[in-house]
């Protein structure tokens, strides 16, 4: 029994040796993140991005668009402009096309402007994304023609363009 203790207490003891020598503190590993250099989450440089929505000889009115936005959580504001709120912040803002910028005549609305500002290249690609497809919606609907802010007609493919400029240039 006695020598059962022993080996007992022998094997405990290099147990603990074991343990204690594994678990010495290695050395710390240098991790380095590296990143393109055109790249930055946040850039000084802030820009107006926008897109318009024509309708030619068309016109809409203000309940169909009060209607259409309110299943995009997109709300008529006091100031008589329509704001897509995301998080309590405006992601971006949508006003009349003609002045004086905000809906005053409710029933001869020729056309839209969606805009915001830049913040990063991340949100910005992520708005104006949602920008367009909005516009897109609505256009399908009323039958009008989407413009760049350059004033060049916006379809799905040169959209992709104006979505790549945009990013490179953040």
């Amino acid at each position: 029994m006695d020598i059962t203790w022993i080996i007992i207490s022998l094997l405990f003891l290099c147990l603990i040796i074991i343990l204690t020598v594994s678990n010495k503190p290695t050395q710390l590993k240098k991790h380095s993140l590296k990143m393109n250099s055109d790249f930055s989450f946040y850039d000084n440089k802030k820009e107006i991005i926008s897109i318009r929505l024509f309708l030619e000889n068309e016109k809409t009115n203000l309940d169909f668009l009060i209607n259409e936005f309110k299943n995009n959580n997109i709300h008529l504001n006091k100031k008589g402009v329509f704001e897509k709120i995301n998080n309590n912040k405006v992601m971006f803002t949508i006003a009349n096309l003609y002045e004086p910028g905000y809906f005053k005549d409710a029933l001869n609305i020729k056309g839209l402007t969606f805009f915001f500002i830049t913040s990063n290249p991340i949100d910005s690609k992520k708005t104006l994304s949602i920008m367009f497809r909005l516009a897109n919606k609505i256009n399908r609907k009323i039958n009008g023609k989407i413009y760049s802010e350059q004033g060049k007609i916006l379809n799905e493919m040169n959209y992709q363009e104006m979505l790549g400029q945009h990013n490179t240039q953040n």
